[in-house]
């Protein structure tokens, strides 16, 4: 029997729901994550329109950071109420590696803030780069963090091992492929970040030609990011078991959502090479963020089959003990949608801000 008390809700419930505050969060964390190093690029460029493109990234860091920090908490409440037992021993092996992650994400968090405040100062582009790639190596090293906390939990028979010698977990042969296809996922989404910012930023009167740059050099990043990550995805599928390879295509719900996740990956990076040709055809835009969404949404699909593998070839989300509670569950769900309702009105209202100079733009 578990020392832990059953959960609240249905357990298939709460993993879809899990599933869906971790696609929101890495929208965001992504860009947190890749910005940072794309500012440099354009800082240290020498080029006074690339400058202009740091500057526009760096409006949009600190709000990206601030909901990364909110949606990942959200996600993590989740596993550690589905998973306590496996959530919590790993918190444990790490030890001072896991506490290490709170400190880190604050001097990010204020990192940024610098960042943000020496892009604007015209003679700032060598602090404001170095203040960018603080932020950059912070949020590395939390993301590789996380994926030990991963690993950690899915190595119940190393637990002994991992109690010595907390870095066994560097050693499993899927860790670096799936960081180097986590990292090259960040560049992707932050790729249409730029796209989106850039449609955004000739709505408010920019120079249109300072836009389709931008809007261009987002469409490559996005494109050899995507392809680059195709790579690590193939590599990281190879160092797979036979049987994690069922589990992928074991015809569940989870897995189709998985297997159209990839095809819509594949057909997402000729969307994007197609885009590159045609910057100012927002038809492209909508295409290639529709192609990602759902590709994202496959890939946290996958995630959460392989770690159930992991935690035990014949382990079934149904098989978690719960007991409804009503009253708590709608106060919840009450929350959440009111959450994700705000977040979204948030987002159509800086998006229908009227434009810098009194003009109207349509769409």
């Amino acid at each position: 029997m578990s020392p832990f008390p059953p959960v609240s809700a249905a357990p298939v419930l709460l993993d879809h729901l899990l599933g869906l505050m971790f696609v929101v969060h890495v929208v965001f964390m992504n860009f947190v994550l890749a910005a940072p190093l794309v500012m440099v690029w354009n800082l240290w460029s020498g080029n006074d329109d690339k400058r202009r493109f740091a500057q526009w990234l760096a409006g949009a860091l600190p709000v990206a950071f601030t909901f990364t920090i909110t949606l990942g908490v959200a996600a993590l409440l989740f596993v550690q109420a589905l998973f306590p037992d496996r959530f919590y021993t790993a918190n444990i092996l790490l030890g001072k590696i896991w506490l290490a992650v709170i400190p880190l994400l604050m001097a990010a968090f204020y990192a940024a803030y610098v960042a943000r405040s020496l892009v604007a100062k015209p003679k700032g582009s060598v602090w404001a780069g170095l203040a960018c790639l603080v932020t950059a190596a912070l949020t590395s090293c939390i993301v590789v963090i996380m994926v030990s906390n991963y690993f950690a939990t899915t190595m119940a028979e190393r637990w002994p091992e991992l109690a010595v010698k907390s870095a066994l977990v560097l050693l499993n042969q899927t860790f670096l492929p799936r960081t180097l296809h986590f990292m090259a996922g960040a560049f992707a989404v932050t790729g249409l970040w730029m796209v989106w910012i850039s449609w955004w930023k000739r709505r408010r009167g920019e120079d249109a030609a300072a836009c389709t740059a931008f809007r261009r050099q987002g469409l490559h990043l996005a494109a050899g990011a995507s392809g680059a990550q195709v790579i690590a995805g193939v590599w990281f599928l190879i160092w797979l078991p036979a049987e994690a390879w069922d589990r992928l295509f074991n015809g569940s719900v989870p897995s189709l959502v998985w297997i159209s996740g990839v095809a819509t990956g594949l057909a997402l990076l000729g969307v994007l090479i197609v885009a590159t040709v045609y910057p100012d055809r927002p038809l492209w835009s909508r295409v290639a963020t529709a192609l990602m969404a759902w590709t994202l949404l496959g890939m946290a699909a996958g995630r959460g089959l392989l770690r159930l593998f992991a935690f035990d070839r014949a382990f079934q989300v149904a098989s978690i003990e719960y007991r409804t509670q009503a009253g708590a569950m709608l106060v919840f769900f009450v929350l959440l949608l009111i959450g994700l309702a705000t977040l979204a009105a948030l987002i159509w209202l800086i998006w229908r801000l009227p434009p810098a100079g009194g003009d109207s733009r349509s769409d």
